[in-house]
């Protein structure tokens, strides 16, 4: 075990303009609206295509469109229509293919640009790890199943110097002291978190392996922080009311408003996993018992400045709330 402390600190057809361009993409919002009528996660829907959930964001962000028989697939799918899915019919047309067979090329002229495609490809790798070493990492996050000491990429954020975490086995173990929280209103933000750096698009999700809250106010999940005045979080809680279940969060430049209340999202399990989803400006969150089919929690809009963003887990325990602990067995970075 250790402890400690840490400062804080099938291919798809791009969409293309003509001379070569690209146009800023639009989001495919009906191909969304149908995955979410149905309470799919990106997952869900791409292992049905058969297609990877980086190729589903890519189609619902607009920046690609499927191919002839994936855009097939998804209508057996949804059962709809290819203009209902966001593809006019003019855009999906397939072009025949000619019975006339290609020219013939001379076997070693083959070879030269084989050799050559294949010499810029590796020279472009090599490149590419020390020029954008960041480049499909979403700025270098990570996602860590906890085995051994904690990796040194976390950040330990401990205002009051009174919390704990350790790592054991496979699991996360956060502790936190009374009066912990991260509420603008009584200008709080004592909670203990756990940060890493990322931006770009990404999915997001941790398991909570245990965590029973049963006092006014515990709550534990997933942080995405920029500072006092703008977070998101989306966490299973026990509220005011005696209500226990998830919820969704935001300070939005100093506003602090609840997106989606835990009335809406009730549960009693004791382990459940969290998920939440940045397109752009646009997230979001989704919950489930472990084994159990997704749920959405609710998406929002929210602006977060790239160069100042952190992603984690927090842990509070607030008004009459004693010292507060929760376990976790994963915190999974998707980039899309």
């Amino acid at each position: 075990m250790t402890t400690g402390n840490h400062k804080e600190p099938l291919t798809e057809r791009p969409l293309m303009q003509e001379g070569g361009t690209t146009p800023r993409p639009q989001r495919n919002q009906l191909l969304r609206q149908s995955r979410q009528e149905r309470r799919w996660s990106q997952a869900e829907l791409a292992e049905c295509v058969k297609v990877s959930n980086e190729t589903i964001s890519r189609w619902e962000n607009g920046a690609s469109k499927p191919q002839p028989q994936q855009l097939r697939k998804l209508c057996e799918v949804f059962e709809k229509p290819p203009e209902a899915l966001g593809y006019p019919l003019e855009q999906v047309s397939i072009r025949e293919e000619t019975s006339s067979p290609p020219p013939p090329r001379r076997r070693w002229s083959r070879m030269i640009v084989s050799s050559s495609l294949v010499v810029v490809v590796l020279m472009l790798g090599v490149i590419g790890r020390f020029v954008f070493p960041s480049w499909q990492s979403c700025g270098g996050a990570f996602s860590d199943a906890f085995h051994g000491s904690l990796d040194s990429r976390w950040n330990w954020v401990n205002p009051s110097g009174n919390a704990t975490y350790s790592t054991a086995q496979g699991f996360l173990s956060l502790s936190a002291p009374p009066d912990s929280d991260i509420y603008p209103k009584y200008h709080n933000f004592s909670a203990p978190r756990l940060l890493q750096h990322i931006s770009g698009d990404f999915t997001l999700s941790t398991l909570i392996s245990s965590f029973s809250p049963n006092t006014n106010y515990q709550s534990t999940g997933i942080l995405l922080w920029q500072d006092r005045t703008t977070f998101l979080r989306v966490e299973i809680a026990f509220g005011l009311s005696g209500e226990r279940g998830v919820d969704l969060q935001q300070n939005d430049d100093s506003e602090f408003s609840t997106v989606s209340s835990l009335k809406r999202h009730p549960t009693t399990a004791g382990s459940i996993e969290l998920s939440i989803q940045k397109q752009d400006d646009h997230f979001t969150a989704w919950w489930r018992v472990p084994g159990q089919n997704w749920q959405s929690v609710g998406e929002t809009d929210l602006h977060f400045d790239s160069s100042k963003l952190m992603a984690g887990l927090d842990l509070i325990a607030d008004y009459s709330a004693p010292q507060t602990t929760a376990s976790y067995s994963s915190f999974k970075v998707s980039c899309t």
